[in-house]
């Protein structure tokens, strides 16, 4: 059994992971099995939601940090035990946009900072002798993930709409905030986005596999890429 467990930010990234999981392997309970948690005040409790059966050949246990700082701070702490439990490998998924970013790029995304927060966070893995550890980033969010993807989920927002906010076929990965284009976009249909549950179900519920397949090939989120690398899911 490959077994994997990730440390996602928040909820959002959580739901997002777990969906493209679930898209991945077709829900086939015999080859994933997906359990979800979320750390509170270091304690793991139930999230939603599980899937599959205990002795699929994929397991990935997918726990909700908190926060962006945490994801580093809980993969130092508890590697080792992951790993004696027998564990390939312990990933984490955060965003690139975080108070610290704005501190060193109040604006604008910065290439240099992107590299110079990425190589910080490598550097403390590496100096804890953590092999199998690997932090990923979304740049600058995983909305911009969901950008990508616009046109899957948009419903009634027509390309105009989408157009006065951000470019489509242009970066993703230069905008800066993508949260607020996500809430500026959703609030055309009378709905406010604000990383609920809910919203990130229905968002991520019109979203098939070869929809992230596509988005893969195309090379437009390439730190998308990285992280599904990172999982290995496509070998």
């Amino acid at each position: 059994m490959c077994k994997i467990v990730l440390f996602v930010e928040g909820q959002a990234e959580q739901i997002f992971v777990r969906e493209m999981l679930l898209r991945c392997f077709a829900y086939d309970a015999d080859l994933l099995n997906i359990c979800c948690l979320q750390l509170n005040a270091e304690r793991f409790q139930s999230a939603e939601y599980d899937y599959g059966n205990e002795d699929a050949t994929n397991y990935f246990l997918i726990i909700n940090a908190g926060n962006d700082n945490k994801v580093l701070s809980v993969i130092l702490r508890r590697y080792a035990g992951f790993i004696a439990q027998g564990y390939q490998a312990v990933i984490g998924l955060r965003d690139m946009y975080s108070r610290i970013y704005r501190e060193l790029s109040p604006s604008v995304v910065d290439a240099k900072v992107n590299q110079e927060i990425i190589t910080t966070v490598y550097k403390q893995l590496e100096e804890a002798g953590m092999s199998r550890a690997k932090v990923c980033f979304a740049i600058m969010e995983v909305e911009t993930w969901m950008l990508a993807l616009i046109d899957k989920w948009s419903g009634t927002i027509t390309e105009a709409d989408i157009k006065k906010y951000f470019n489509p076929n242009g970066s993703l990965e230069d905008i800066y905030h993508p949260t607020e284009i996500v809430k500026a976009i959703t609030s055309t249909s009378g709905i406010t986005y604000d990383k609920h549950s809910s919203q990130v179900n229905s968002i991520m519920a019109n979203i098939g596999w070869e929809d992230y397949l596509m988005l893969y090939n195309s090379n437009r989120c390439p730190s998308f890429n990285t992280f599904v690398d990172s999982l290995a899911i496509l070998r």
